[in-house]
Order: C-alpha cells, then sequence, then structure tokens
C-alpha cells in the first residue's frame, strides 16, 4: 500500500523499519520458549483480585525512577491525571479480568508484575506510533502517535491493550514463525482476545459488538469510520486516500497476499490475518450470544493446547479450533458446526 504523500510514506517507512526491528528481536529471543508451557485450567476456582500492575513512564529517552502508577505499594494506586498511564493501569485490569475469570489464567507467562510502559518515543521528542510486547523485559510497551498527527496514544483502545498482553500470553505456548500464514496467526490471535477483552469489559453480546480493533486511536484529521482492522468486514476498517489510505486486508482465503507481492513483504502478516479474524467472527454470530464463552474459549483452548507449534498454518489451526469446539461442547454441538462453517466461509476447509 503506497500512500501519494512522500513525507506520510516515509514517516510510514521509518515506522515500519523500527518497528521491525523490535518485532524481530521478539522473535529471535522466542524461539527458545516454546517449552516453557503454561500448566492446562485448573479444575479449582482461582482468586481473580490479586492482580499486580505496574505503569512506567518513558520520557527523554529514560525511565522514570518509579512507576507512575502500582498496585503495590497501594499508595501508587490512584488515579494521576496522566490519560496514557490511567488507561494502561484501567486497561490491564481488563484484560485481567478476562483471562483470569473466563479463562482461569491467574498470570500472563509466570510474572507476578504485568508492567506496561507509556509515552515510549524512538528518541527523545520522536513520538512510536504503535505498541508491542517486548520479549525480554516482558513489558508492554505504547506510543503516543506519530509524527503526522493521524494516530493518538495506543492506551486509547482497550482491544489494543489486550492485543499486545496476549502477544505475551502466546510466547509462553508457542512462538509462532513471523512469516506466511503462521505470521497471520500471530497477528490474528491477539486481535481475538483483543476483541475478546473489550466484549467482556463491556459484556457485549456478539450482536453488540462492534468487532473493530483500534477504533480509538484515529484522531479527526482521519476519515471516519477508522480503525486498524475489522474482525466482522476485512477490508474495510480505514478508507482516506488522502491521508492513510485503505484497508487492504482480505476476508477470504481466495485473496490471500503473497508476501513477495509487497514492498513490504512483513505487512502481509497483518493483511493476512483478516482471513482467521473472519473465521472466528462469523462462528461467533452462527452461535450467538456472548463470543468469549464459547468461540473465545475454544481459541483459548487451542492455543494452549501443546499440538499447537510454531510452522501452524491456517487449515491445521482451524482442525485444531475444531476439535476443541467438540471437546467442549460435543462432536454434533452447533458450536461444533459453527467453527466448521466459519472456517469453511473463508475458504479454509477442515473436511
Amino acid at each position: 500500500m503506497q500512500h501519494r504523500d512522500e513525507d506520510v510514506r516515509t514517516t510510514a517507512q521509518t515506522a515500519l523499519e523500527n518497528d521491525q526491528d523490535f518485532r524481530a528481536h521478539r522473535a529471535a529471543i522466542t524461539k527458545r520458549m516454546t517449552a516453557n508451557r503454561v500448566p492446562t485450567i485448573p479444575a479449582f476456582a482461582l482468586d481473580c483480585t490479586t492482580l499486580s500492575r505496574k505503569i512506567l513512564i518513558h520520557a527523554n529517552g529514560q525511565f522514570g525512577p518509579e512507576p507512575a502508577c502500582a498496585d503495590q505499594p497501594p499508595s501508587l494506586n490512584r488515579v494521576t491525571g496522566d490519560l496514557a498511564v490511567d488507561e494502561a493501569f484501567d486497561g490491564l485490569k481488563a484484560v485481567y479480568e478476562l483471562f483470569c475469570q473466563v479463562y482461569q489464567r491467574p498470570t500472563i507467562n509466570g510474572d507476578k508484575d504485568v508492567v506496561a510502559v507509556v509515552h515510549y518515543e524512538y528518541e527523545p521528542g520522536v513520538p512510536y506510533p504503535n505498541a508491542f510486547w517486548d520479549s525480554v523485559s516482558r513489558r508492554m510497551y505504547f506510543g503516543d502517535g506519530d509524527v503526522n498527527g493521524y494516530l493518538t496514544r495506543f492506551t486509547r483502545s482497550l482491544d489494543i491493550i489486550g492485543h499486545e498482553v496476549t502477544h505475551g500470553i502466546m510466547l509462553s505456548h508457542v512462538a509462532l514463525k513471523r512469516t506466511n500464514q503462521p505470521g497471520a496467526l500471530s497477528e490474528s490471535i491477539p486481535d481475538v482476545f483483543g476483541s475478546m477483552v473489550k466484549q467482556y469489559a463491556h459484556r457485549q453480546t456478539v450482536d453488540q459488538a462492534d468487532w473493530l480493533i483500534g477504533d480509538l486511536l484515529f484522531t479527526d484529521k482521519v476519515k471516519k469510520p477508522a480503525a486498524l482492522r475489522s474482525l466482522k468486514a476485512p477490508g474495510s476498517a480505514f478508507r482516506d486516500p488522502d491521508t492513510i489510505g485503505s484497508d487492504p486486508q482480505p476476508k477470504h482465503f481466495d485473496d490471500y497476499v503473497k508476501p513477495e507481492t509487497l514492498d513490504e513483504p512483513n505487512e502481509a502478516i497483518y493483511i493476512n490475518c483478516g482471513i482467521p479474524n473472519h473465521a472466528f467472527y462469523l462462528a461467533s454470530m452462527e452461535i450467538g450470544g456472548t463470543a468469549w464463552n464459547t468461540t473465545g474459549q475454544i481459541w483459548y483452548n487451542a492455543l494452549t493446547d501443546t499440538k499447537f507449534v510454531r510452522d501452524y498454518g491456517f487449515e491445521r489451526f482451524a482442525r485444531l479450533t475444531h476439535e476443541h469446539a467438540r471437546t467442549l461442547f460435543g462432536v454434533s454441538s452447533r458450536e461444533a458446526a459453527a467453527v466448521q462453517n466459519g472456517w469453511r466461509q473463508v475458504g479454509v476447509s477442515i473436511e
């Protein structure tokens, strides 16, 4: 996707190059993490009140001397007036509540503390227009937007916070290859649980949910509606040729984008994740009700299955989700049929 404005192209290219450095670093480190799997869901109820959050501020290339907000000591558990700090603090609680209360998972990857860094910059005075999970520090990093003023702080979107936490959770189970179909799955699964976090926090049914990722990120300089991705309608999340261009995501495997056809081949994993995203949406809509305890539970069980390994493509993952749907809800259940139908409608057969 090329933008006609040279300044915009340059900014985007710089963002991609820096982002690739972070993500390549993450991939290199996490190849060794596949064996460090979190135990299966316990049969007993967990205490989901023991969350320990820490929010750090990054300014002038350095971190503050102490957390700006934290659960411990209790004196730091307060509203700070810094929107990014407060949004990250509240957002981490919402993520924790979904994974602990619904999926019986007490930690992200075994760490006591959940740490987020806000106001992250490339270098002093240069905003970071993205968010990421760092495997080395085991922290989430959130930037405040871009130099063109098209994006605002990434802590605004609860689904983005959920997306980044899910990267940390995934890496406790499987370090998917960051190319082709495994790479697309490595972005789709965080999108799925980012959406589940938002839906659970607002107690939304599948009909009430917007199924958007990052819809609060764009400023008034960008034509609305605008979001990063849409699980409901991949390819429709944004459309503004004068600023950010148009959403290139396919929703069917027939339109799968080959990396070699792109100027930036790694963009393909963010484009093609629309296919499994849409399969999840279709299955959820067919089942109805609330997605976090049906399709969300199916996807979570597939994610934490030891059979799920780093070279899984769409078909193998589809079969795994169908297997868990049958195990959870019954071989002839509507949930199992819906999962099979969802994948079939995006061109991925599991028959």
